[in-house]
């Protein structure tokens, strides 16, 4: 099973799903819903995992056999150009699109072909369906279907989407563009502090 093309990520920003709150974060317009890892671990999207951090989120499913497997391969090389460049505490997430199938038993063994399940900054995650696709709607990630009908996971998105969240600093890329793109673009837009703050350094 092949994934499709990357499917255009409309601005690629979560749907508000309550008000954003003082800090206007993007870790507020998710869902409040509970994953798991790849170990079995519970783990809070919002609290845990997203709010006041440096993330950069990725998609998949373990079935995928063409572009998932490509993409892991080169976020894995960003990994460890990140760690190399002493980029500072950071979360890697990927997050399954096909969570009937994708269990956390499922997703280990992915992640240990992969070579990537011992880097403890990275997370393979799943969840309900209900939850995973709730998650999956508010960061816009797989094509729109008509009610009652079932979403493809060969057609979510092929891009990954970076950034800090204690400084509100976003961006999207292509899993395809390199290693050395991505990690450049994540040091650049995840960096620590405010834009203000960076600016008045320039000065």
């Amino acid at each position: 099973m092949a994934c499709a093309e990357a499917i255009p990520a409309a601005g690629f920003r979560p749907r508000p799903t309550e008000p954003a709150g003082a800090a206007g974060a993007v870790s507020a317009a998710l869902p409040a819903v509970i994953l798991r890892n790849h170990r079995d671990e519970p783990r809070r999207l919002r609290e845990d995992l997203v709010a006041g951090q440096r993330v950069l989120l990725s998609f998949l499913y373990t079935r995928c056999e063409e572009a998932c497997p490509r993409t892991v391969e080169q976020l894995r090389e960003v990994y460890h150009r990140l760690r190399a460049r002493e980029a500072g505490a950071f979360r890697f997430l990927t997050l399954s699109v096909d969570p009937a199938h994708d269990t956390p038993e499922r997703l280990l063994r992915y992640a240990v072909r992969r070579g990537v399940a011992a880097l403890p900054e990275w997370e393979f995650l799943t969840g309900e369906p209900a939850d995973v696709a709730a998650v999956l709607r508010a960061w816009r990630a797989v094509e729109p279907v008509e009610p009652g009908g079932v979403e493809d996971p060969g057609s979510h998105t092929g891009m990954v989407l970076l950034g800090n969240d204690a400084t509100h600093r976003w961006s999207a890329i292509a899993a395809g563009a390199g290693p050395e793109l991505i990690a450049n673009l994540f040091l650049r837009v995840a960096r620590p502090g405010s834009f203000a703050a960076s600016l008045a350094r320039t000065l």
